[in-house]
């Protein structure tokens, strides 16, 4: 058992002369604790009993648990200085087939915080655009088919066969990119590691891999890219997605998009498609705004006429990254699992950022590779609305 509880206590303990190398149950078990310990301090599993082994590494440094990965090796990291105990932590031979080594905890503990769902404080496009369903295995351009809805049923006449029905297809495309960059944990930091460097750095990345996939999503409506009938997403005349004249989120703003929602044809123009105001999204300088008309408050109106019949059915998301492109704008935007306006798409195996780990004897360092790749694109303008506020 692990059964050291502070740094003080695992430094006084790491001083010891004992050169005997543990089993491998000691082995195992403070690979399993020193996981749960790094990963409690980002909140994984934080609502869950922590076992007792962990427990006693809750309040250990990075430098703690790499003398501890070395004294399991068999080493006294007593007799080291910090520095050099970090860098023969990190630099230790076949590191990521050795059970308990630093560079083997550390990995098991990034994929655990890279795996975790991001926080949706900071992304919305999960809430806004649809996730294709098929993954692409490879970076050639993917088709994206919207099918065309049937007309409603004729008379069919007794004895006559039965009328043949047709749909027509809108495609578009995408194109899966890879993003990505590196970043590295020296002995230096290690040494100096009182804030949780480690954990709060691959958490970070996590966010900055959906950030990305964010941005490409967010710049289809802002740039207000062409489709391939060569007109723009937003149009008044031909897409009857573009207010001519707006205001910020208010009743009959949201009124007048949920009747341009109402009204769209579908692709066959067989069929109005009556979508239902689903969400905003705005930018941070309508949140107020909308928070007062939106929020899922019990008010009670002063006067039948004042009901706000809004409030607790559509939904509004506040994204910044609209702040740069105008501080007014805002968009309205049906279910996006019926509608499916802006899609977004992963690579086989990418669903997730991706983490590679090397050990770089150049710089006495351990690195990690964060890569992601995904793509974004316009299924059809059906199912959003543009309004270009005050």
């Amino acid at each position: 058992m692990i059964e050291v509880r502070d740094s003080e206590t695992i430094r006084r303990r790491l001083g010891g002369r004992e050169d005997l190398r543990p089993t491998g149950s000691a082995v195992d078990c403070f690979h399993r604790s020193a996981v749960e310990a790094l990963t409690r301090r980002v909140g994984i599993d934080a609502d869950k009993p922590v076992s007792a082994e962990a427990r006693d590494l809750e309040n250990a440094t990075l430098l703690d648990l790499a003398g501890q990965s070395l004294r399991l090796q068999g080493h006294n990291p007593a007799t080291m200085p910090p520095a050099d105990r970090a860098e023969m932590a990190l630099m230790a031979s076949d590191p990521m087939n050795s059970p308990g080594s630093f560079p083997n905890v550390l990995s098991a503990a990034a994929n655990k915080i890279a795996e975790r769902p991001a926080d949706d404080a900071a992304v919305t496009f999960r809430q806004w655009s649809y996730r294709a369903r098929k993954s692409p295995p490879d970076f050639k351009p993917t088709t994206v088919l919207h099918i065309g809805e049937f007309a409603e049923f004729p008379e069919h006449i007794d004895g006559h066969p039965f009328e043949q029905s047709t749909f027509n297809v809108e495609t578009n495309w995408f194109q899966i990119g890879s993003y990505g960059d590196e970043f590295a944990l020296t002995p230096r930091m290690i040494v100096d590691d009182d804030l949780d460097i480690f954990a709060d750095s691959i958490e970070d990345k996590a966010t900055a891999h959906d950030l990305t996939l964010q941005r490409l999503c967010v710049e289809l409506l802002t740039k207000n890219v062409t489709l391939p009938d060569t007109y723009p997403l937003f149009h008044t005349a031909q897409h009857g997605n573009d207010l001519a004249a707006g205001a910020a989120p208010a009743e009959a703003q949201l009124t007048a998009i949920r009747q341009l929602l109402r009204q769209q044809q579908g692709v066959s123009q067989q069929r109005v498609m009556g979508y239902d105001l689903f969400g905003i999204l705005i930018p941070s300088q309508l949140e107020t705004n909308a928070e007062k008309i939106l929020s899922d408050l019990h008010v009670v109106p002063a006067v039948a006429a004042n009901a706000e019949i809004y409030r607790g059915r559509v939904r509004y998301w506040t994204e910044p990254m609209l702040d740069g492109y105008s501080t007014a704008v805002w968009y309205g935007f049906a279910d996006p699992q019926r509608a499916r306006a802006i899609v977004h798409a992963h690579q086989q195996g990418f669903e997730k950022m991706k983490l590679r780990q090397y050990v770089d004897p150049r710089t006495t360092s351990l690195t990690w590779q964060c890569e992601g790749r995904f793509a974004a694109a316009v299924r059809n303008y059906r199912g959003v609305v543009r309004n270009p506020g005050a």
